[in-house]
């Protein structure tokens, strides 16, 4: 019999491949190419992700990621430019390398301690979090560079390094203890 996936590595795993195929499949409808070939490279990549979360490799899980984002790439030639878009879709691979990344870092099971594992995940939380803010700080900078109305764009151009700071925080606090 086959030895069983310890529950955290599972759901870990389940979620980094969730993200990976809700992100991919938004990238794939989103490009103007040949129908078919973006749906075949979000497969691709995903298997790959597949196979490096189930062997504990992270080269696959970084390869999975390069693949997934060449999708999203090849959606934006020749659209307009969505800053919004493309921050989250990063902030959403980042989701996917993190849980990907902390599935295939223990070659030996090892049983953290509870704090350790709430440490990680509240870290993993600040960055989520960080992202959404910094998505939005550069969403907003888009739009209002774009608009005659500076004060959006400093209010956005303000946010951003604000959120970067709040991160940086949040982060270290979270990975002390």
């Amino acid at each position: 019999m086959a030895p069983m996936l310890p529950p955290g590595r599972l759901g870990r795993i389940l979620a980094a491949l969730a993200v990976a195929v809700g992100a991919g499949a938004w990238a794939a409808a989103r490009t103007g190419g040949p129908a078919g070939a973006p749906g075949f490279l979000v497969g691709l990549a995903v298997a790959l992700l597949t196979a490096g979360l189930v062997a504990r490799r992270p080269v696959p899980v970084t390869l999975a990621i390069v693949g997934l984002s060449s999708v999203y790439l090849l959606g934006q030639i020749g659209q307009p430019t969505a800053l919004g878009a493309t921050a989250l879709f990063a902030v959403a691979m980042l989701v996917v390398l993190e849980l990907g990344w902390w599935s295939t870092e223990l070659a030996v099971p090892v049983v953290w301690e509870r704090s350790a594992t709430r440490r990680r995940w509240w870290v993993l939380v600040a960055l989520v979090a960080g992202g959404g803010v910094l998505a939005f700080a550069v969403g907003l900078a888009g739009v209002a560079g774009r608009d005659t109305s500076l004060v959006w764009f400093a209010v956005a151009a303000g946010a951003g390094p604000a959120g970067a700071w709040a991160v940086v925080r949040v982060t270290r606090a979270a990975s002390r203890g």
